[in-house]
């Protein structure tokens, strides 16, 4: 309906060649820097501004703008203008002023969700290491960043201890490969931070083993005709970093003559079975099939040609054991013994 009514307003305006605007008993100016920085501002951002580019203040109660704008709205908003340029330093807006700033003793850094995007600006403000963080993760984006992103960046920066430039290389490669969510991001991240992955030599081992598992994935995704893997089958490919793809091709032709159903299972099982009895080459897994095929064959082969037991179910005869039968057969000759003492 919205793309409706906006190619009807374009036609009507090519039409007309002309969109009259009642600017009434006067205008108020908007920075060449807000249209610029439009696409990156959210919906409310631009209400904020516009309210202060008109009274030359914020107001103290929000719901003068209207409903669902709040007071950490309107701080964001502030923080994000100043970030564009839009608002100076040198003179702060009523929200910061009357914002309430979270006390943090001197040692201690603040929560990840806790930081206030007033705090997030005096942080970038009063460390360098950080402004070059969220300056770099800008020109990566190609756009400002967002508060929950500068949240994200302070908090692996200084709780979890990340060199800035580590954190740099981490983002270009996920931006670089077409995944530029956060939350995949803050996933290696921490990962890295907590063993200790805090070098470019170690960044880039790490990458390139990334890469080598991103590779792996494609593979297996292109043999079963796939767009994704579901999670129970992203945890068993992670552990097929170290068999080549000529082994997970004949695990696959296995998989797909056994269970054609559920592939990936059955892959993970013959992989497992491959490094419990030492298989490392294709040539050996190759052995491996024909050897399990054999057995396989010579197990059905042999279960046709034995006789199956009768049972009182599908004959009317009762078949013995061996021991059974000759307690029978001893107990005939005694009968006719006897029989043979009375004549």
């Amino acid at each position: 309906m919205h793309s409706l009514l906006t190619s009807t307003i374009r036609k009507e305006m090519k039409m007309s060649n002309d969109i009259k605007i009642n600017w009434g008993d006067g205008v108020f100016a908007v920075p060449d820097k807000a249209g610029q920085s439009l696409k990156a501002a959210s919906g409310k951002a631009v209400k904020v501004l516009l309210y202060l580019l008109y009274n030359k203040q914020l107001p103290e109660d929000t719901s003068v703008m209207g409903s669902g704008i709040s007071d950490e709205d309107v701080e964001e908003a502030v923080c994000f203008w100043k970030q564009a340029g839009v608002i100076c330093d040198e003179k702060p807006a009523a929200a910061e002023t009357a914002s309430v700033q979270t006390a943090v003793k001197p040692g201690k850094l603040p929560r990840f969700k806790q930081l206030t995007p007033v705090e997030i600006a005096e942080n970038i403000s009063a460390n360098e290491d950080t402004r070059v963080l969220t300056e770099g993760a800008q020109a990566a984006f190609a756009r400002p960043l967002t508060y929950d992103e500068q949240r994200t960046f302070i908090w692996l920066h200084d709780h979890c201890a990340l060199p800035s430039e580590v954190m740099l290389t981490l983002l270009h490669f996920c931006i670089s490969h077409g995944n530029s969510s956060m939350a995949y991001y803050e996933t290696i991240a921490f990962d890295w931070a907590q063993r200790g992955i805090n070098t470019h030599r170690q960044a880039d081992e790490e990458l390139i083993a990334i890469e080598s598992h991103m590779r792996l994935e494609d593979q297996v995704k292109s043999l079963l005709n796939v767009k994704s893997l579901t999670k129970s089958q992203k945890q068993k490919v992670s552990g097929w970093d170290d068999i080549s793809l000529d082994m997970i091709r004949i695990a696959y032709d296995r998989a797909l003559e056994y269970t054609p159903t559920k592939p990936v299972d059955y892959m993970d099982s013959i992989i497992c079975n491959w490094r419990k009895n030492g298989i490392a080459t294709p040539e050996q897994a190759l052995a491996d099939a024909e050897s399990f095929k054999a057995k396989k064959s010579g197990a059905k082969a042999k279960a046709e040609k034995s006789p199956k037991k009768q049972t009182n179910s599908d004959s009317g005869v009762i078949t013995l054991s061996d021991s059974q039968r000759e307690a029978m057969e001893r107990a005939m000759q005694l009968m006719s013994s006897y029989g043979d003492d009375k004549n």
